[in-house]
């Protein structure tokens, strides 16, 4: 069986966009998922859908919290993962079907910690702004860091990247 890939949603007043959000995780090719869901105090409807999500598929948990900000919702999503790997969607995103399956394979293909993609931003306008290549790009540890500060080709979002869960471990 293919490892576990623990999905992390923070969610916090996104009920235009949660229901699209999770349709495009539940629907991956990649099949070996959790989905946990980090209702980061919302005020609207964001609480009843995921909670009917979790009713739908047993694959998603969700974790009620005081409202304190999408770094410590990532940061209690990382304490209930159970995965081996580690992403994160942000709830107003989508994401294509094959994303974490080619994740996957491009982290095992090379050994690494973390595997990356590129993806399209669309604004409110529907103006489509492109950055994408299937291509795969290998780093060491040094050029990873200089290429992230940079922003060549490695973006400082959290939300296009999947991570070995042991990165996440406190000392």
């Amino acid at each position: 069986m293919k490892d576990l890939i623990s999905v992390i949603v923070p969610i916090y007043n996104v009920e235009k966009y949660i229901d699209k959000c999770l349709n495009s995780i539940v629907n991956q090719t990649y099949k070996n998922i959790e989905i946990i869901l980090i209702d980061d105090g919302s005020t609207d409807t964001s609480v009843l859908k995921c909670n009917n999500w979790e009713k739908k598929d047993n694959r998603i948990k969700v974790i009620h919290k005081k409202n304190e900000g999408l770094a410590q919702a990532r940061n209690t999503g990382i304490s209930y993962a159970t995965g081996n790997y580690i992403t994160f969607i942000d709830s107003d995103d989508y994401i294509d079907s094959k994303m974490l399956e080619k994740l996957y394979n491009a982290i095992n293909k090379t050994n690494s910690e973390i595997s990356a993609c590129k993806y399209v931003k669309i604004n409110k306008n529907k103006k489509v702004n492109l950055n994408y290549s299937a291509e795969i790009i290998e780093f060491t540890n040094k050029e990873a860091i200089i290429d992230l500060l940079k922003e060549t080709n490695i973006s400082n979002y959290a939300w296009n990247k999947l991570f070995k869960k042991e990165l996440f471990k406190r000392n």
